[in-house]
């Protein structure tokens, strides 16, 4: 498999939120749609979908901070949440656009951390014999 990779991009927002015409079935940890006009995406999209990893359904912002501060560890790994931005990632991959996927601290605790586990897992999923 070819490796058009997702742009990890850092995003503030609050759970995966939609931001489009076309949102995808994904459960609803992760919500995205693609672009609207434009040149190369399927039906004249715009070549590209995104998604943000936000809070976890039904924490509070303040709760989220005091949890996740300072910032420089995973704190709570969302493996469903992992693998519906890996879905979304794979099907805009099939379909020849690019994912650009947002990620807050508060999803899990450090967007870095994040946006690694991601890429391992992509990695890992792209491999001979995976």
């Amino acid at each position: 498999m070819g490796v058009a990779f997702a742009r990890m991009l850092v995003a503030r927002p609050k759970s995966l939120a939609a931001t489009g015409p076309r949102a995808t079935s994904l459960p609803s940890s992760a919500r995205a749609r693609g672009g609207g006009g434009g040149a190369g995406g399927v039906g004249g999209g715009a070549g590209f979908t995104v998604a943000r990893a936000l809070m976890k359904p039904g924490r509070k912002y303040a709760e989220a901070v005091r949890r996740f501060e300072p910032y420089d560890q995973v704190r709570e790994p969302q493996p469903e949440l992992r693998r519906d931005l890996l879905r979304l990632m794979r099907e805009a991959h099939g379909r020849g656009i690019e994912a650009l996927i947002h990620v807050n601290n508060r999803a899990e605790g450090n967007t870095p951390g994040t946006v690694r586990a991601l890429a391992e897992m992509w990695a890992k999923q792209a491999a001979p014999g995976s």
